[in-house]
């Protein structure tokens, strides 16, 4: 493969997974899954969700299994308290068998969603779906993402430049010096 070719097509990849990766970034896209909760005190459904600074939660849930679940965000540490004791202070909850919340975190990070039983439900099994929607900007990511699309576009261009000096070349008539010819320097005829 010639060099500008090769050149061309790093800088065309690297130029997709930059708009992918900065697209990523700034998490536009919903995502909708299910949950499930076994049958059991002890039991419960959690996942844990990157929210950027100053991004905001969006979480509709519904019971299609079941009646009434518990539904919470917290922080780390709320999730550890949670974890020892059964109960903690959360960011964000809703119960029953459909709910919804809104959450908007200044600082940003990792936090746990958690899908418990409802009170008196601990000994069925529940399922349910579950949408969630991340609105913000993951900064890093984007700027990540707009720099490799960025350095794919300069590769690209590049690859076009060297295909474009390669066209250039002279051709062999015009290289090779012909016989019974006059050459003179820079083009100017000898002072006579």
């Amino acid at each position: 493969m010639k060099k500008h070719a090769a050149l061309m097509v790093i800088g065309g990849i690297m130029a997709l997974i930059g708009l992918l990766v900065a697209v990523s970034g700034a998490n536009l896209s919903p995502t909708s899954s299910q949950f499930e909760i076994p049958s059991g005190g002890d039991y419960y459904n959690v996942r844990d969700i990157y929210i950027p600074p100053g991004g905001e939660l969006k979480v509709d849930f519904r019971v299609t299994s079941g009646t009434s679940v518990d539904f919470y965000v917290f922080t780390p540490a709320q999730y550890n308290d949670y974890q020892n004791d059964g109960s903690a202070s959360s960011v964000a909850a809703a119960s029953g068998p459909s709910g919804a919340i809104t959450f908007k975190s200044s600082s940003g990070g990792t936090y746990h969603m958690v899908f418990d039983h409802g009170s008196g439900y601990a000994s069925t099994v529940q399922k349910g779906t579950v949408n969630e929607r991340v609105n913000g900007v993951n900064v890093p990511v984007l700027l990540g993402g707009v720099v490799v699309f960025a350095l794919g576009l300069a590769l690209t261009s590049y690859g076009l430049v060297i295909k474009k000096r390669e066209t250039i070349v002279q051709p062999d008539w015009m290289r090779q010096k012909q016989t019974g010819v006059l050459y003179f320097k820079e083009g100017k005829p000898p002072k006579t």
